[in-house]
């Protein structure tokens, strides 16, 4: 019992993901700014007809943001009324730190349960 616990404790550490779902378009605004600008911002928009766009923010406005494809170097006008969903590829620093500290008190905890296990 302890060893499944310990293990989707390390599993839960070791996975994450990041999708945030926005309504409003100020949110969706203040969203895109965050994730910055150039090929280190990829995202995928989806739009209110259930299509799928993704790419890279190249620039953003108040009415449009415009995305670039890194595999054909096409960029894509898309208006920000139209977006129902942004899901962000990359992380911030924050989120870097608390993963690794996440996968230090992991293996941390793996350390001392085998420490444990061979001390009796």
């Amino acid at each position: 019992m302890c060893k499944k616990v310990i293990c989707v404790g390390i599993i839960l550490c070791l996975v994450q993901s990041i999708s945030v779902s926005v309504v409003h378009a100020e949110n969706v605004q203040s969203l895109l700014r965050s994730l910055g600008t150039g090929p280190d911002s990829h995202v995928e928009l989806q739009m209110r007809d259930n299509t799928r766009v993704k790419g890279y923010i190249i620039a953003s406005s108040e009415e449009s943001v415009i995305l670039s494809d890194r595999s054909n170097r096409n960029s894509v006008v898309v208006p920000i009324s139209d977006i129902q969903k942004v899901k962000g590829y990359n992380l911030s620093t924050g989120q870097k730190v608390a993963i690794g500290v996440g996968v230090g008190a992991g293996i941390a905890l793996v350390v001392l349960w085998i420490w444990l296990e061979n001390a009796d």
